[in-house]
This record gives structure tokens, sequence and C-alpha cells, in this order.
């Protein structure tokens, strides 16, 4: 028997309309999860380039002697030969710019730095809890536990040490006589070491010193060495008692505790070439204290705040912080 039956070809009207709304709905979450994709991705791109500009304007900072305004300049903060900022209204030692998207045009009013300067807090010291301002430094250096960075020479040649001193007003530090070891190096004018701050499981705070491979300097870690310390190079001089000039050296500090925050003090003559870095954790570094107070000429120690913003939806995009000696 012959069979007269059509299969149906295509779709139905009820069909075309009930796809097409599928089809609607698919389409208006995927255009918002791509919208929302953008945004983020936009925004991403803003802290990013913010962080940039942030990072150079602090190194620019560092690099460049500058003071704190007064009336007779204008209020004008005015760091190298053309970053200005402006005196920020009803704020004492708060500087300001405006600046365009890509931070060039200061006549356009994209994103805003702001540069704040305060006088940094006294610390106390680890023996006797007295309050030390830091731009005293005869008082800072009688009560300190310091690393020792030294120097000794021979007749043949010379071999960089560290040592680690626990203040002891009777027994000085001598660098050939004191727990000093030498310091790897794979360069005659390059020192490489690393310092790590870590909390043992008794709640010690320790620290770890390693050289430029990574290995340690010392078998065991220094324990319950509290949470500042004092690196010093007193003892850093060649033969003749003259500083090296073509000697360069580096430290990088890590913070691997969870809490506390090591502030770094280094006592070093102007003129040798130290470079110290953090590199984990928040750490405060207070660089360029002379060893000797009589040399103590670099000014008072600030904290610096700088604030990028957004000023259109008055965002947050980087905030950064350093300390610096100003005269």
């Amino acid at each position: 028997m012959k069979d007269n039956s059509k299969k149906k070809v295509g779709f139905t009207l009820i069909e075309v309309v009930i796809s097409l709304a599928i089809l609607s709905i698919i389409s208006i979450g995927v255009y918002d999860g791509l919208m929302i994709i953008m945004k983020q991705t936009k925004a991403g791109q803003a802290k990013q380039a913010a962080a940039l500009e942030g990072k150079k304007l602090i190194e620019t900072m560092k690099a460049n002697s500058f003071s704190i305004p007064n009336e007779s300049s204008n209020g004008e903060l005015i760091i190298g030969n053309d970053i200005k900022l402006q005196k920020k209204d009803d704020a004492d030692n708060t500087f300001i710019r405006y600046l365009d998207e890509s931070y060039s045009n200061k006549s356009a009013n994209k994103y805003s730095e702001t540069v704040t300067i305060t006088p940094a807090q006294a610390w106390e010291t680890q023996q006797t809890s007295e309050d030390v301002e830091l731009d005293t430094n005869g008082t800072l250096n009688s009560e300190s536990n310091k690393l020792y960075i030294s120097k000794i020479n021979s007749q043949v040649d010379s071999q960089d040490y560290v040592g680690y001193w626990n203040y002891d007003k009777d027994n000085k530090f001598v660098p050939t006589t004191t727990n000093s070891k030498p310091i790897p190096s794979d360069s005659k004018s390059l020192i490489e070491m690393s310092v790590y701050f870590t909390t043992d499981n008794l709640g010690n705070q320790n620290i770890a010193i390693k050289d430029y491979t990574g290995q340690d300097i010392f078998p065991t870690p220094i324990i319950n060495t509290g949470k500042d310390l004092v690196i010093n190079f007193s003892n850093y001089i060649n033969d003749d008692g003259s500083i090296p000039t073509n000697e360069e050296i580096q430290l990088d500090i890590y913070n691997k505790t969870t809490s506390d925050v090591p502030k770094i003090y280094i006592e070093k003559p102007e003129s040798l070439n130290v470079d110290v870095e953090a590199r984990k954790g928040q750490i405060n570094i207070y660089d360029n204290r002379s060893g000797n107070p009589e040399e103590d000429s670099v000014g008072t120690l600030y904290d610096i705040e700088l604030q990028i913003n957004d000023i259109n939806n008055n965002n947050n995009l980087f905030t950064g912080y350093y300390k610096k000696n100003i005269n």
C-alpha cells in the first residue's frame, strides 16, 4: 500500500518565534557578560597604567633631592626638572597635580596625583624601649643590635664578611673575632646578599642570611632578633681607611612574617654604593643613616605617600609609600 504522507520541511511560525525569543535571551546574557568583561579589563588596564606611573614618580622622588615648600616658593613641590605639584587647599604638606589619560597633559583633569609628606615617627630601641628620634643618630647607634658588613684586608687580598652583633656596651663589634662569616661572590666588584625575616613555631622572629646563590651564610638562623635591624657598614673600608668607590653592594630584604613590619636602618658613608630593595612583604627601609653621628647630616626622615585617583569617579588606582631624608 502506498504511503501518500509528506514529511514536514522547515519551521512553523510558532517555532520561529520561540527560537528568536530564546536567541534574544541568550544574546542579552552574552552581551551583558561581554560588557562586564570589557569593564573589568578596562579597569584593570587603568590600574596597571596608574601603578606604572606611580612607581615611576616614586623612583623620580628617590633619585632627586627636593625641599618641602614654604611660603616663598609659592607652595610648589618641585621634583627634578619638570614635575611640579601645587599645595592642596587646607592641607599641610599635601601637594597635587592633574593629568590626562596618558599622564602627560597637565591641563587636563582625568587623573590626580597627590603627594603627602609627614615626619616619620620615633622608634623604640630593642633594649630600653626608650623613644629615639630617627635623626638623632648617636642615640640610635648606641643601643641597637646590628648586622655588620665588613671588609677584612690582608697582604694578599681582601674578603667581605657579615656578622651579627647583639648590643653590648662593654664588648664592641670586631670583624675578625665577632661571629663573622665570609660572603661568597662571583664578582670582585659586586656583593649580593639576602636577609629573610621569619617567625618560628614558638613565635620568635628570626633572620636568615643567604648569599647570591640562595645558600645560607650562617648554618642556622639568628633567633629572637626582634622586628628591627640595623645594617652597618662602618667597617667596610679599604686597608688605608678610605671608602671603596668601585664596588656595588646589593641587599634584598624578604619579610616572611604574617603581621610584623620590620624596620631596616642602613648606617653607611654617603659615598658607599649600597642598594637595598624590599622583595617580599611590607618593610620599612630607612636609608642613608651615617654610622658616625658627626657625619649625620642627611636631614630629617619623612614618610611620603603617593595616591593616584580617577577624578571622574574618585576611584583610587594606586597608593605607594616610601621614606626619604629631606634637609
